[in-house]
């Protein structure tokens, strides 16, 4: 865990660059503690191998994958709410495989949200991991099976595996066969 109470108010890139520091002096790291939109997102984006994105709203989600998709970036996407955590891996080639937009449509923020209904702290730890692994098996050249929603249910110890599906009208990445 990267977090303790004593960080609550501070910008959680600093504190997260100073613990992975900590654990590995060697590591290279770079924060960026402003939030970035439109040019300047898809430019961190086209300057990145892959990203994970662990956020916790539809809006930035859907524009960190329209980044990814004009980038050509794989985009790692993980969440959690409860007992329950989502994986998904996307990209790097769109004119083939889907995007985040082809999996939810439509940002509806009435959806359940952490801050209204809480997560079991292990689960965000858990899907973390899984972000982690799936990021090392990429730069490593091992297959991480883009296009599947891996869901985790914590409450019975279960995975499940779900085939996403390319959308013909997805407005991020149809539009990336269209140039």
């Amino acid at each position: 865990m990267l977090y303790t109470p004593a960080d609550v108010g501070k910008l959680k890139a600093e504190i997260a660059a100073n613990r992975l520091r900590t654990i590995n002096p060697d590591i290279e790291l770079s924060t960026i503690t402003q939030r970035l939109q439109d040019d300047a997102l898809v430019a961190a984006v086209q300057t990145s191998d892959v990203v994970l994105d662990g956020c916790d709203n539809f809006a930035t989600r859907f524009q960190v994958n329209d980044a990814c998709v004009t980038a050509g970036r794989r985009l790692i996407s993980g969440s959690a709410i409860r007992l329950e955590g989502q994986l998904a891996i996307f990209g790097p080639d769109f004119n083939v495989t889907p995007c985040y937009r082809c999996l939810y449509a439509e940002a509806d923020e009435s959806l359940d949200s952490c801050a209204g209904n809480g997560v079991l702290s292990p689960v965000p730890a858990v899907i973390g991991a899984m972000m982690a692994v799936e990021a090392l098996k990429y730069f490593a050249g091992i297959d991480s099976k883009p296009s599947i929603l891996r869901l985790y249910d914590a409450a019975a110890t279960e995975f499940q595996s779900l085939k996403i599906q390319k959308r013909k009208d997805c407005p991020a990445c149809a539009a990336i066969g269209a140039k």
